[in-house]
């Protein structure tokens, strides 16, 4: 049986390419704020741990390095945290748009554990990776180009480990199979464990491409706000 999700893709197609941009608008707003939510609170946590002494257990080097400092999990749970209280209503919002629903107030943190749980994996996912070749292998942060390459590349692979967990999120806020369906039966519902790789190729290039963007971003964010002082 193809489920509401798949008929909703269909039928996108049939209306020609403006089909395709059902559901921009709260992503696209949203997105707006809850990115800088993510990237100022981060910044604001991982400055608050950078002021510690160098021996804080906060800052130990594990494995020569190699391995995500305590620091860089916390800030980036700290952002996740966040970011899934201003990402959700829009997240919310967009899948009920793309699944051609009707989306109610009331329902707007409609899947907001799940929401929390993917954001926490995705970020601690590409903050720990970002933060150990920034300190181990700069030169591959040395322009913009090698800069967005190699976080596309930190971001896509996030979002290949966690994109199971986004799948749930999305059956969450859409309320399918039903509302307050549990991981079994939702996973039953997608014919499976395969199915919760179901859109995985686009959602992983444009996860991949959209946060590598925000990463370069806020990269040279952070070297012009230490030139001005603003770190201090």
């Amino acid at each position: 049986e193809i489920n509401k999700v798949t008929k909703c893709i269909f039928r996108a197609g049939d209306l020609g390419a403006r089909g395709y941009f059902q559901g921009i608008w709260p992503p696209f707003i949203g997105s707006c704020f809850y990115r800088a939510v993510m990237l100022s609170t981060y910044e604001a946590s991982y400055t608050h741990f950078a002021k510690l002494p160098a021996d804080d257990a906060w800052k130990v080097e594990i494995l020569g390095g190699y391995f995500p400092r305590p620091m860089v999990f916390a800030s980036a749970l700290v952002c996740s945290v966040c970011r899934s209280l201003v990402e959700s209503p829009f997240e919310y919002a967009k899948v009920m748009r793309q699944t051609d629903a009707t989306w109610r107030l009331k329902d707007i943190y409609r899947g907001l554990g799940m929401q929390t749980m993917r954001t926490t994996g995705m970020l601690m996912f590409i903050f720990g990776p970002y933060d150990v070749i920034r300190q181990k292998r700069p030169e591959l942060m040395s322009n913009l180009f090698r800069q967005w390459a190699t976080t596309t590349m930190i971001c896509g692979a996030s979002y290949l480990v966690v994109w199971p967990l986004e799948t749930l999120k999305n059956l969450g806020q859409a309320a399918l199979p039903r509302a307050g369906a549990g991981v079994a039966e939702r996973v039953t519902h997608l014919g499976g464990f395969a199915g919760l790789y179901r859109g995985s190729g686009p959602g992983i290039i444009g996860g991949g491409f959209r946060n590598g963007m925000a990463m370069v971003a806020m990269a040279n964010w952070q070297k012009l706000a230490t030139q001005l002082g603003l770190r201090n």
